[in-house]
Parts: structure tokens; sequence; C-alpha cells
């Protein structure tokens, strides 16, 4: 029986796809702690976002590129292992973690990079003499143990990585985190040039879904000169930098 022919999905319909997976690969990410199960449905959300699977682009990738939105992020980047190099030779297990602009070591200098080309290109571990890039270790992951698929047998390189633990996590649990992370920030992007280009609506959540509450509680010892800083909150997710400072009250021509 051949195929039924298949109707294009409208810029709207896709958007709303994409807020859709956006919305559940955040509620896997704060979960992730609480166990397997939302590993699972986290390498589903990312194979589907940023992966090419069944001979498809990943959907973040496809509105990238319709709506033309920049995916470079200010990240520290480690580059790939050279097991030819002597000083490599019997390494069994080498990760390459990514770390936010500033976050990460300061002899490896941070720059701005394309995430689609880390997560294509780019190793994210290097174990029995095998360097698995990101977009890999998600596939293998979603396809063989994941939401997307569960085989009856899993490749030995995950078996491996299973079995070695880091603070009481396997070594692939953080790195997916991150992919999710910056998956989330690019996501961001996307729909909120939507908004702006196409005049896009997202999805009504929960009432208090996004809602933020920050509590501050300090005593004054002396009168307040000048303005202080008190304490800096930066979103990488949303691009968003919150300052607090304390100055003295302002006085107004109207008010005594």
């Amino acid at each position: 029986m051949g195929k039924h022919p298949k109707v294009p999905k409208t810029l709207e319909r896709k958007l709303l796809d994409l807020d859709d997976h956006l919305f559940l690969l955040r509620e896997h990410l704060h979960c992730l702690r609480q166990g397997e199960a939302h590993l699972k449905a986290l390498s589903a959300e990312l194979r589907v976002l940023i992966c090419f699977s069944s001979n498809t682009e990943g959907l973040l990738w496809r509105l990238v590129d319709e709506l033309e939105v920049s995916d470079k992020l200010y990240l520290h980047v480690a580059g790939e292992l050279k097991n030819e190099h002597s000083l490599a030779r019997g390494i069994h297990l080498a990760l390459m973690p990514i770390q936010y602009g500033g976050l990460g070591h300061p002899q490896l200098p941070p720059n701005y990079y394309s995430l689609r080309d880390l997560i294509k290109e780019h190793e994210a571990v290097f174990i029995s003499g095998k360097g698995l890039t990101h977009e890999y270790l998600i596939k293998v992951i979603a396809q063989q143990m994941g939401s997307a698929h569960e085989d009856n047998g899993i490749e030995p390189t995950l078996v491996e990585l299973g079995q070695i633990f880091f603070n009481g996590v396997v070594p692939y649990v953080p790195i997916l985190a991150m992919d999710a992370k910056l998956t989330l920030q690019v996501g961001e992007r996307v729909l909120e040039e939507a908004e702006e280009k196409v005049g896009f609506k997202r999805q009504t959540r929960a009432k208090d879904y996004g809602n933020l509450s920050i509590v501050v509680r300090f005593g004054l010892r002396q009168t307040v000169a000048g303005r202080i800083p008190l304490f800096r909150m930066r979103s990488y997710v949303s691009e968003v930098e919150i300052a607090c400072l304390s100055g003295p009250l302002r006085t107004y021509p109207n008010n005594p």
C-alpha cells in the first residue's frame, strides 16, 4: 500500500509544536534529578528538536532557518581529544563539557559558537577509543533506552557510560542537561522572533507557569549615600539579567 500524501504544516502549526516541545523539555529538565524516567523523555524531546532523524531535520533547526534566527551562543568549548597524541594514549574516558561564557576555565577563552554545529559535529564524550557527538549520544539514548524507542539491546559504549559515576551521576546525564538548556535558549529566541514577526501567541499553561518570586531581607545599619549593588541574577535561557541596587530615596518637586 502506498503512503498517504502529507499536507505541509503551516508556520503557525510548527511554532505551536515548538512551544509544546520546549514546554515538555523544560519540565523534564527541572525534574531530571527525580529519576531515569525524566531522562528518557528529555532525550526524546532533544531528538525531535535538534537531531536529524527519519530523514527529517530537527524542528528547532527548521524554524531557525525559516525565521532567520541566530543559533550562536557565548560558550566555553573544549576541543576534541586527539587520541593519536602521546599524552592521550591509554585514555579510556574523556568528557568535553560545554560551559556558559564566563563560567568555564579561564584558560579556555569563551567565544560565539553555532549550537547546531556543536550538536552535530562536536564530541560530547570519548570512550573506549571512540568519540561520540552530542547528536549521536542523544539519538542512541532516545532510541535504545528512551521514550522514542525501547530496544532489546543497547550499544556497548552506552553500557560502559552507564557503569561510570561522577558524584553519583552517570556522565551522559549532565551532558544532555546542558544540551537541553542551550536548546531552550535558542528555542526562546525563535518564539520571541515569531512573536515580533508574525504575531505568534504562545499557548496558555498553568497560571503560575513561568512565575518567579525574589525575596530579599536585610537591615539598614547606616544611611545609604549612593547606589550599592545588592545582587545580580541572570537567566541564560531567557537571556535576561536582573540587578538589584540600594540607594537613597528619590525626591520629586511635587512630593514633600
